[in-house]
């Protein structure tokens, strides 16, 4: 005698499969589709309130799963614009310190520049007085 089977539609693809009534009460993957069949039980025929909890539960599970992935997503963006401002703020206080050490150089190089004005002047009042020297020496 050959085997009892059933049959039952596939949510994924919509098509009636055909299984082996050694399957009730298992998951198998459609051959339609290769989507997940749930084969029910013989004592329990799934009612429209089942299947349509089940795949509502499919849903929130998949919804939960890119619900995560977004979590994480979010969590690696959150931790590469620390990361940014980290480096800009270590770029701005580099630039802060040269600007620090330029505002230096161009005052040492007044303070050089008004040194070598007074050089120049006192090399002038000692020419000017070796020139007198010379006068009166040689008077």
């Amino acid at each position: 005698m050959p085997e009892a089977r059933i049959q039952v539609q596939c949510e994924g693809c919509g098509n009636s499969v055909t299984f082996p009534a050694s399957d009730l009460g298992t998951v198998q993957e459609c051959p339609e589709c290769g989507g997940l069949v749930d084969i029910p039980e013989v004592s329990r025929v799934p009612t429209i309130y089942d299947q349509q909890t089940e795949r509502y539960e499919r849903q929130a599970e998949e919804t939960d799963r890119q619900l995560e992935t977004t979590r994480r997503q979010l969590e690696i963006t959150q931790r590469q614009q620390d990361q940014t401002q980290r480096q800009q703020d270590q770029i701005q206080r580099q630039l802060d310190r040269r600007d620090q050490l330029d505002a230096r150089a161009a005052e040492q190089l007044d303070r050089a520049a008004q040194l070598f004005d007074r050089w120049d002047e006192l090399a002038a009042r000692i020419e000017q007085v070796l020139q007198r020297l010379e006068q009166r020496g040689g008077n």
